[in-house]
């Protein structure tokens, strides 16, 4: 009727409508309750307890998890160290043997490489299955209401593994993104000595911090949930979001408990051991090991325990936030709802899985080599890298002590004490490193010619003045002092390394300086001979007279015979050249002396022909060496000519005299011979810069003024830096 008016039915009694079709959804048994009756958190204390009781109520399971672990890691371990172990003896060989030129080539092997890259994902993956069956475990257990079987465990962790580890990567890859803000300021600004580049290193640190916690809960996101890595991360960040301080907290907490039962558990073992040693000898032998073992325990009791804690704080989250009702027999909390549904079944995503695994995976490798070859290091490069120089300051200007007779602006020597040491007692070494700049090699980067430098140790003293050189080592005699120049990290640069042993007992903080002298043996020009296996048994002849004899040339092995002593002394060396035309390497060597002498190379792949390379007529060059540990020097330097210069003669024997008394600080003499250098070269800038420096170290200031001003109007630039202005 007119006027009156009808109240609007209300909506039907329906239930909600499906998810559209697309991406899953994260399956939740109940809808969320309203906020005032969402149940309560746990408390540390809570957290705390249930941990421990997984823990030891699940020991053998957890056991058998690490067990698996170690045992497949380990496995791993022996099949790279096979690899490596073969292709080390198919590596080239030099005599005497140098450790970073090996480990150089080694790993330019790309068999190598791959075989390390296969292992290692492996061994990554075999260690996320282990953490994911750890984050997988209180949920399983609540779910059954006990312990759950092994295989279940076993496999829901199989299952999800790529999706942990690739949510994992994720994670991970964040503080290393943010580390190319330091590495940015290292590689345009250069120093690291000053206030900004502390506060953005700080900054940095704490930015990787704050990421980490707060994506804390992605490994048991992503162990528990069937969904993908980036919605791991996506909901690991939702759940943490008010717990971050909690995790912390928690962490740091149960962190320090554990150090402190492991320190209780160091005295009380070394107490017992005492008393026993007291009471009955032959018990403090059984307490050692067992204190070892009860060590071990608690290190992979403890991992397990970070691993519960993190996920009951990603169950509690869920529980909390989001009003989730588990489908458990036993609850965290009784006062927590729960669902009687069964548990959804929980498996992986197969392929795609796998595809985003690979994808992370290549996009961190590439992120790595990046950054590898942004900071310009190779491991060849990091196991040769000397350290820092050795600068003198002066009242006016800069400059570098003398550095041998022959200076120019050509070719520079440097000689460094090398960061390695070995600390075997009974046969302690350490490493000098050699560099060659400015030099422009005659042969072809495979070659690695024998003889061209050598290392002579004269001494390696102490603090109290002691020798501790081991002149008579075994390592010490003969080609020993040979130094393998190589191919360095710079254009144009050569390097090399002695190993120089010591006496048994030395330790790394006794060495105090190391003399001796450095000689250089440089061809001024190189030439090649090509043999071929039509020319087996023939005698070949070089334009110059030289003769070999080829007696074999096999696809693998090849033997040439030395008539006379002029082929050996000039032969730089060898290398193959391959079916596809490419120069190899011989990956042996074997010699006979004696009056049938022969030379053998042995090669990985068949050589169709053999290129003899031999040096022309070479130029000596000898200088004497003082330096201490920690520091680099500079020897020596010259142009191309003065390279060629022959060694010997009255003034450059003066010379090298005249330097050596001045490294070893007895500057009188030195200036003595100084003056008789000058005498006779009076255009010898050296002589006058050197004799400068000594004066100097004598405080006599105005004489020192005069050689340096000297010496630069020579024409020597290192006296024009120090010159009075």
């Amino acid at each position: 009727p007119s006027g009156t008016t009808e109240e609007p039915a209300g909506p039907p009694a329906a239930t909600p409508p499906p998810a559209p079709p697309g991406d899953p959804v994260i399956p939740r048994v109940a809808d969320p309750v309203p906020e005032e009756e969402l149940p309560q958190g746990l408390n540390f204390v809570t957290r705390l307890g249930w941990c421990l009781q997984f823990t030891f109520r699940a020991g053998w399971t957890i056991a058998g998890i690490i067990l698996l672990t170690l045992l497949a890691n380990l496995l791993l371990m022996v099949v790279t160290q096979l690899a490596t172990g073969g292709l080390l003896l198919l590596a080239p060989q030099e005599v005497p043997p140098d450790p970073a030129a090996l480990l150089g080539r080694l790993f330019g092997n790309p068999a190598l490489i791959l075989s390390i890259a296969i292992s290692s994902i492996a061994g990554f993956l075999v260690m996320i299955w282990g953490e994911t069956a750890l984050l997988r475990l209180p949920a399983a257990w609540l779910e059954e209401g006990r312990v759950p079987p092994f295989g279940q465990l076993a496999r829901q962790a199989l299952s999800r593994t790529p999706d942990v580890a690739t949510a994992l990567g994720l994670v991970l890859l964040i503080p290393l993104i943010l580390l190319l803000a330091p590495l940015g300021w290292l590689q345009y600004a250069g120093s690291a000595a000053s206030p900004a580049f502390a506060l953005l290193l700080l900054a940095v640190v704490a930015a990787s911090i704050f990421f980490l916690v707060a994506l804390s809960l992605t490994g048991a996101v992503a162990a528990n949930e069937e969904i993908g890595p980036w919605d791991a991360v996506r909901r690991a960040w939702d759940l943490a979001r008010g717990y971050r301080w909690a995790i912390v907290g928690n962490v740091l907490f149960l962190m320090l408990a554990v150090m402190v039962l492991y320190l209780l558990l160091q005295f009380a073992g070394f107490l017992l051991g005492l008393l026993a040693g007291l009471i009955f000898a032959p018990l403090a032998v059984v307490i050692l090991p067992l204190t070892l073992i009860l060590m071990v325990l608690l290190q992979f009791l403890s991992m397990a325990l970070f691993h519960f804690l993190i996920t009951l704080f990603y169950l509690e989250a869920r529980v909390v936030k989001e009003g989730w009702r588990p489908p458990w027999r036993e609850a965290l909390r009784q006062d927590w709802p729960r669902s009687d549904a069964a548990p959804p079944h929980l498996g992986g995503r197969g392929v795609r899985a796998w595809m985003e695994l690979l994808g992370v995976t290549l996009l961190a490798t590439a992120l790595l080599a990046a950054l590898m070859l942004w900071t310009g290091r190779s491991m060849e490069a990091w196991l040769r890298h000397a350290t820092t120089g050795l600068d003198l300051q002066m009242q006016q200007g800069q400059g570098t002590p003398p550095a041998g007779a022959d200076q120019g602006d050509g070719l520079s020597i440097t000689l460094g004490v090398d960061t390695f040491f070995t600390q075997n007692r009974q046969d302690p070494s350490l490493w000098l490193v050699l560099r060659l700049n400015g030099f422009r090699p005659l042969w072809p980067a495979e070659l690695h010619p024998q003889g061209l430098a050598r290392i002579v140790i004269e001494e390696v003293r102490d603090d109290r003045g002691g020798n501790r050189y081991n002149a008579g080592s075994q390592f010490e005699q003969g080609v020993f002092s040979r130094v393998d120049l190589q191919p360095g990290t710079r254009q144009g640069e050569l390097r090399g390394i002695r190993t120089v042993h010591l006496l048994p007992g030395t330790r790394e903080e006794d060495v105090k300086a190391i003399s001796g002298r450095v000689e250089l043996n440089l061809p001024d020009e190189v030439s090649s001979l090509v043999l071929t296996p039509a020319q087996e048994g023939e005698t070949v002849t070089t334009e110059d007279g030289l003769k070999f004899v080829l007696q074999q040339f096999g696809s693998e092995e090849i033997r040439l015979a030395l008539p006379d002593d002029g082929p050996q002394e000039r032969l730089l060396g060898v290398l193959g050249v391959d079916n596809g035309g490419r120069l190899i390497a011989p990956v042996s060597r074997a010699s006979s002396r004696g009056r049938n002498r022969w030379i053998s190379y042995g090669f990985s792949t068949p050589v169709r022909e053999l290129r003899l390379y031999l040096g022309g007529p070479r130029r000596k060059l000898e200088l004497p060496f003082t330096l201490r540990p920690g520091a680099e020097i500079q020897l020596g330097a010259g142009t191309a000519a003065a390279q060629a210069r022959p060694a010997g003669g009255d003034i450059e024997s003066l010379s090298r005299r005249a330097h050596q008394l001045f490294t070893e600080g007895r500057y009188e003499e030195s200036i003595r011979l100084l003056d008789q250098v000058i005498a006779a070269e009076p255009d010898n800038g050296w002589a006058w810069y050197t004799r400068g420096w000594a004066r100097w170290k004598l405080g006599r200031t105005d004489q020192a003024y005069e050689d340096v001003a000297k010496a630069c109007d020579l024409g020597y630039k290192d006296g024009c830096k120090l010159r009075r202005q």
